[in-house]
């Protein structure tokens, strides 16, 4: 007899913990007629010997017999042997003895057991040759989280590696799990319908907290990029990519956070949890999460345009700043030396004056920002075609049309999918409404040869002095 005699699939109970004890009894039973349909002297598959009566005499003799109990996997199918233990029964009291067994694997086991060579006869006292099946179900005692690592701005791909991540933008998380037996050795068979951990958002788990001002972020980690990883022999390599939310509608500008931690607190459908949590997520009761990854920091931020106005004869720099919130204002964020602006990202209309469609466009395919700052410059028009052209970077929706070169042809324009650097730039959403959240593409005016209010006063519109 053994624990969950009858065992079948992944999903029933009881459960044994893979290397824990259990008891396993080997019972010595008379003989039935009926045990031997086909007359070999042994019993037939599936006979239902458990059920005669047991020979209180058995261990009693002279050289008291002993059994051996020997196994196969039954499930999953073509799982890892490991190691049973507590195989030899020695001590019977009125035919059965009863010891502590232990196998290190996840599955379900068939055992076998036998009094070899009774009593010198050369004969084998044996189970049929179904033995005890269905014994189980043993899953893992515990998982192990290793090499954890995280990458900061994972999509901006930033070299070198940025030491952080704006709200809303991807963090990059990888890391290792490991099933354990409760020696510690990996229990390869779990895999496939016996691994029960899901490594999707909800398995693992996520929190996010900021220990430096004692912040928790748990509400906001988004989990909507994460993909599901699969399990092999036990163990399963993660990758994927997570991000901090802004605060809900309003959403008013917070942090900087210093110190942001993320962690996992993966639990199976067994309640199989990490061995060991390294942070207190919620800031109650001690350490409930195992953190990825080095700590991080977290910058609200927003994109500015500001408006240019230069000679048409000359190219005008259009100045650009990459900004976070600094706790009481937005300010220049002289750490962002990554983000990138592609051309066609830039979006012209709204042509006025004799600056017509397309007669000045973006020197460069890539605007590149240093220490939060980048200056792209357009093309000078030429003489005679004064006038403006209203800029739109599309950080996250995609509409209207850009410039590829000067003279060229009107352009569909793509998203920067930078939506993370979104401002509150309008008074009123485009619906009519009041404009309370930092979803607004950064806009601004380029002009041209333009000088003055009333042409007359101000003509001057470009000056240099020579010393």
């Amino acid at each position: 007899t053994g624990p969950g005699t009858g065992m079948s699939g992944a999903t029933g109970t009881p459960t044994v913990l893979a290397g824990s004890s259990f008891t396993g009894s080997v019972t010595a039973v008379a003989w039935k007629s009926g045990d031997d349909a086909n007359a070999d002297g042994q019993p037939d598959s599936h006979a239902q010997i458990a059920a005669n009566a047991a020979t209180p005499g058995f261990g009693r003799e002279a050289v008291p017999a002993s059994a051996s109990v020997s196994y196969a996997v039954a499930e999953p199918s073509g799982g890892a042997s490991g190691t049973l233990t507590g195989t030899s029964f020695t001590s019977f009291t009125n035919g059965t003895a009863s010891q502590p067994l232990s196998w290190s694997e996840v599955g379900i086991l068939n055992l076998f057991a036998v009094a070899a060579n009774y009593l010198g006869s050369g004969q084998d006292a044996t189970a049929s040759s179904a033995g005890l099946t269905g014994v189980g179900r043993f899953i893992p005692a515990r998982f192990v989280l290793s090499g954890g690592t995280l990458t900061n701005r994972t999509a901006a791909a930033c070299s070198p590696a940025s030491t952080f991540s704006y709200m809303n933008e991807g963090i990059g998380l990888a890391f290792t799990l490991t099933a354990q037996n409760t020696s510690g050795t990996t229990t390869t068979n779990y895999r496939g319908t016996f691994a029960r951990l899901a490594l999707d958002a909800t398995g693992l788990g996520f929190a996010a907290r900021d220990t430096a001002s004692g912040t928790n972020l748990t509400s906001r980690v988004d989990t909507a990029a994460w993909t599901a990883g699969t399990w092999g022999n036990g163990t399963a390599t993660v990758t994927g990519t997570v991000a901090i939310r802004r605060a809900l509608a309003p959403d008013n500008p917070d942090g900087p956070y210093t110190q942001v931690r993320i962690g996992i607190a993966p639990v199976d459908a067994d309640a199989v949890a990490l061995a060991a949590y390294d942070f207190d997520a919620d800031g109650t009761a001690g350490n409930d999460h195992a953190q990825v990854g080095a700590s991080t920091q977290l910058r609200f931020g927003r994109l500015r345009v500001s408006n240019a106005i230069g000679s048409d004869r000359l190219a005008l720099p259009v100045p650009m700043q990459v900004e976070h919130w600094s706790g009481t204002g937005f300010v220049a964020n002289t750490l962002d030396s990554c983000t990138t602006l592609a051309r066609a990202s830039v979006g012209f209309a709204n042509w006025q004056s004799n600056l017509g469609a397309c007669e000045t466009a973006l020197s460069a395919a890539t605007i590149a920002f240093a220490g939060g700052v980048a200056t792209p410059t357009l093309a000078a028009p030429g003489a005679g075609n004064a006038g403006s052209v209203d800029l739109r970077v599309y950080l996250g929706t995609a509409a209207g049309t850009h410039c590829p070169s000067v003279g060229g042809s009107a352009t569909a324009n793509t998203s920067a999918s930078r939506s993370y650097l979104l401002g509150r730039w309008n008074s009123t959403d485009d619906d009519g409404n009041a404009n309370t959240n930092h979803d607004d593409d950064p806009t601004a005016r380029a002009t041209f040869g333009i000088y003055g209010t009333d042409r007359t006063s101000n003509r001057i519109i470009y000056m240099r002095e020579n010393y």
